[in-house]
């Protein structure tokens, strides 16, 4: 394989080695990010309960007072009575009595009612308020994780330009500037080999002629030329001698 064939790969190896970290820093905030939009939407949803609970309780609360003021008051009237002497006014008491009996029994219904409301509405926000505490010990503990796989990246990340800015002065500048263009303009690799006359970039024969002068340029017999482009996605292409070559050795093994 040419040296700077060789070369370009290794310069391959590093921009891929970019990419995915560039990838993960990319994605890393959006996965803290949906955790952190559940804990929002459920911070909403147990304020709306909080908001629900207190309403019930504090309807509980105006009822329970109005009740006792009708419980006072039917008390009131039943010690007036003692001291009624007419009839009329006897009946007239008897039925206040009558009607504070039945604000009575109907507040007790209330009551009731409410709280079942307030024990249903309990259990919810209690519910809730496990979901929304479990919620955010795991955002806690996201956060913590996302902020260090960050700065490891970031170290890699820096490793990787440095190592990059150190090799690419190894490399033909006119090559190197059609890397780079071709980095530009198509996903990675850009460097592909030849297999059965079939680019590995794109998956489309070549002309049998220019695999034949690819193969002849690997075993350094045709040095006219010692870099080549796919006529179909215009890559690099090369002849992957020393795959061919561990290739042969297997078969060797095989047939002993």
């Amino acid at each position: 394989m040419q040296t700077q064939i060789k070369k370009l790969l290794k310069l391959q190896e590093i921009d891929e080695e970019i990419e995915k970290i560039k990838e993960e820093l990319e994605i890393l905030p959006g996965k803290l990010n949906k955790k952190k939009s559940a804990l929002e939407e459920i911070e909403k949803d147990l304020k709306e309960i909080e908001t629900e609970l207190n309403s019930v309780k504090s309807e509980m609360d105006t009822k329970e007072a109005e009740q006792k003021t009708e419980v006072d008051r039917k008390k009131n009237l039943e010690t007036n009575l003692r001291m009624i002497k007419s009839m009329r006014e006897y009946s007239a008491i008897m039925r206040e009595i009558g009607f504070a009996k039945k604000a009575i029994e109907e507040y007790d219904r209330e009551l009731e009612d409410l709280l079942e409301d307030l024990e249903r509405v309990e259990n919810e926000y209690k519910i809730r308020k496990e979901k929304y505490d479990s919620l955010i010990e795991e955002v806690t503990s996201l956060r913590g994780k996302v902020e260090e796989r960050s700065r490891e990246l970031k170290s890699k990340l820096e490793e990787y330009l440095k190592e990059r800015e150190n090799f690419v002065g190894e490399i033909n500048p006119a090559l190197l500037r059609r890397y780079e263009m071709l980095k530009e303009n198509l996903p990675l690799p850009v460097v592909v080999p030849v297999v059965d006359e079939v680019c590995q970039g794109c998956f489309m024969n070549i002309p049998p002629q220019l695999f034949i002068q690819i193969q002849r340029a690997a075993y350094g017999k045709d040095k006219v030329k010692d870099v080549f482009t796919c006529p179909n996605c215009t890559r690099i292409i090369y002849y992957d001698l020393e795959a061919e070559l561990e290739e042969e050795d297997s078969r060797q093994s095989e047939r002993l």
